[in-house]
């Protein structure tokens, strides 16, 4: 099942086959290297996400972070990384 979620930015949600777990695929801005990367992990970690994956793409200046969230938790989630400083960079 996939749904999409709006709010200033887009996420794309793909519920796993358990239905009690969401992904959702983040892109980032300004991410010239791992260690910019690595900031936002934080603030994703902090706001409750799990990351499953990530990676950078240095020629576009972009990282990408796969997360898992629990799907009664999906809103917390969003609130709470909306309050982080990386979610100015999220695109």
């Amino acid at each position: 099942m996939v749904l999409v979620v709006t709010f200033a930015l887009l996420y794309r949600i793909i519920s796993n086959h358990t239905n009690t777990m969401a992904k959702i695929k983040i892109t980032f801005s300004e991410c010239e290297h791992q260690e910019d990367l690595d900031n936002y992990a934080d603030n994703v970690r902090e706001s409750g996400g799990t990351i499953l994956e990530e990676s950078v793409n240095i020629d576009t200046e972009e990282g990408m972070m796969l997360v898992e969230v629990e799907v009664e938790d999906k809103q917390t989630f969003v609130n709470k990384l909306k309050e982080t400083d990386c979610y100015d960079f999220i695109i």
